[in-house]
């Protein structure tokens, strides 16, 4: 239909494994190990674009698709709660 715009699924990979992925709206969770991890988010059409995060035991991260990095504890939960929960897992 003219005027419709297609969601975009944003793939999530961390070191080097695609793990889920999300739209604009939702949000995934992901435990990680202790340590350094890559995180990438690939778009449709576009290169993957990548970060490193030095993950501590015991604390929560927030990444945010707009701007593309880590976010504050307060910005987080704020974004959060404006989102649905995204179940897609990719296939094995």
């Amino acid at each position: 239909m003219p005027g419709m715009i297609k969601t975009q699924r944003f793939l999530i990979g961390i070191n080097g494994r695609w793990v889920g992925a999300v739209e604009l709206g939702t949000y995934g969770l992901f435990e990680l190990e202790q340590g350094l991890a890559k995180v990438c988010l690939k778009m449709p059409g576009m290169d993957a674009q990548s970060l490193y995060l030095t993950v501590e035991a015991g604390k929560t991260y927030y990444l945010a698709l707009r701007g593309g990095g880590l976010v504050g504890r307060e910005q987080g939960e704020k974004e959060l709660r404006q989102c649905k929960y995204a179940v897609w897992q990719p296939e094995p």
